[in-house]
Parts: structure tokens; sequence; C-alpha cells
């Protein structure tokens, strides 16, 4: 085992040494066709994406709208937009501080429905697809998830679950109901995602296997980074259960996926 440890230790620093002479090659070769689409990149591309960045949206739903707009529209059939725009403030403010609306823009817009709106529109827009990459567990080589949240993907719903990184004990997972990006009344441009929680339960089946984690997923939508997004997570429904609300989650997809959740 120590040999084996020691063996992909060293083609982990192999693959990093490589990757990393790749980046600064191709940041020495591009430095000035970066800089200038930095400079070109705006509003209407609504595309800034860094090399921070560890996901890449895809598949843009339409173009991007004012966040009250969809509410109106969304709302009345879909319960996940009621009171979209008001819970989308919030999740900016508390998150983005520096970027929340003033209390002055709320009062003016409350006053007059004309140049108001042009202070306090926040844009979104949709996509139905993101790409996550991660470093596996297994091995530390990159590895690669590509995420559908489409309500029509071949005719049918598909809405993908992901691990989130969070401060809450053992393993978080989500359900992504919604992919977005939006522009903030500062200018900033933000990834987030639209979710549904799962939290533990205390229900168990009938035939319970070692480290067996079930999961109820709450109906009642949250916001989260993009930033936070870890990979894909496989979750099933429970059998012999009533609950459609009850998942099973499934850590046998690949070795990764059991270390991660296993905490090994």
């Amino acid at each position: 085992m120590v040999r084996i440890d020691e063996n992909h230790e060293a083609i982990a620093l192999i693959r990093m040494a490589i990757e990393k002479d790749k980046e600064a090659r191709a940041l020495k070769g591009q430095a000035d066709l970066d800089s200038v689409k930095d400079h070109e990149m705006d509003s209407s591309s609504m595309s800034q994406v860094t090399n921070e960045q560890h996901w890449t949206f895809g598949s843009p739903s339409g173009a991007r709208q004012e966040s009250r707009e969809l509410e109106k529209a969304l709302s009345p059939t879909d319960h996940n937009y009621v009171s979209f725009d008001d819970r989308l403030r919030s999740f900016i403010t508390d998150t983005f501080p520096e970027d929340a609306p003033r209390y002055e823009d709320l009062i003016y817009v409350c006053s007059t429905q004309t140049n108001s709106h042009l202070l306090t529109k926040l844009q979104v827009q949709f996509f139905k697809c993101v790409t996550v990459s991660y470093q596996s567990m297994e091995d530390w080589t990159e590895a690669r998830d590509i995420l559908r949240c489409n309500p029509s993907f071949h005719q049918h719903k598909r809405y993908d679950c992901v691990i989130i990184n969070d401060d809450a004990p053992g393993t978080t997972v989500v359900r992504l109901h919604s992919l977005l990006r939006c522009r903030l009344l500062s200018g900033k441009v933000v990834d987030m995602a639209l979710v549904h929680t799962f939290k533990r339960t205390k229900w168990r089946p009938y035939t319970l296997w070692d480290n067996c984690q079930i999961y109820e997923e709450v109906r009642e939508p949250s916001f989260v980074l993009m930033d936070y997004v870890i990979r894909r997570a496989l979750l099933c429904p429970a059998f012999n259960s009533k609950n459609s609300s009850l998942h099973y989650l499934v850590d046998t997809v690949d070795a990764d996926m059991f270390l991660r959740v296993n905490n090994w």
C-alpha cells in the first residue's frame, strides 16, 4: 500500500507540473489577446469567465431579462419563482454586501417607476447545462461532470444533483433547478443556481446497509453560488417509502464518490 501511495503521489506531481507548464505557456502567448478580450467583454455577452472558475455554463436559455419580469412570467406556473426577485436581492445582500441595493434606491423605486428602473435592475440569464471540473480523490487527476438543468431534456425533465462545499457536517447535496448568471447593480457578473436542498432524515428502510445515507428533498428553493459546487451526485428514490421526497445517496458510482462521501 505504501508503494502504491508513493506511485500515485508521483503521478499526481508530474501531472500538476505538466498542467502548470501548459498554463504558463498559454498565458505567455495569449497575454495581449486576453487583455483585448477583457476590454471587449461588455453587458451584451455576460460571459465573463476567469481562470479560477472550475465551471462553465452552456446551452443558454433565451436572452437575459430583468428579475422582476422573470418572476411575473414564471411564478404563476412554478412555485420556485414566487418572490424570486425579493429572494434574489436578499441573497445578494447577504453574500455581496458591497453590491446590495441601497435603501434610498428602494425608496426611489416606490416613488417613481421610470428612472429608478435603471438604478435597481437585476439582469438574469438562464442556462441548461454546466460543466464542472474537480480533482479526483482517487488519483488526484482532474475529472469533469456535465450537469443538466433542463425542463425538457429529450422530452423529459432532468434536474441533476450536486455536492456542495459548506460548513454543515457530513455531505451536503442539492438538486439544481435553475442555472443563472446574474449581473449585479454594480456591473459584477455572478454565476449561481436555484436549488432544492436535501436534508438528512431519520427514516430507515427495512434492510439497512453500512453507511446508508437517506435524504429528504426540501420543497422550498434557495440560492447557492457555483463556487461551492464540487461535483455531480446521484440520488435514487427510496423504495418501500410512500414519501416521494426521500432519496438514497448512491456512493458507488466511482471511486472518488465513494471516498468523498465516506470521508476517507
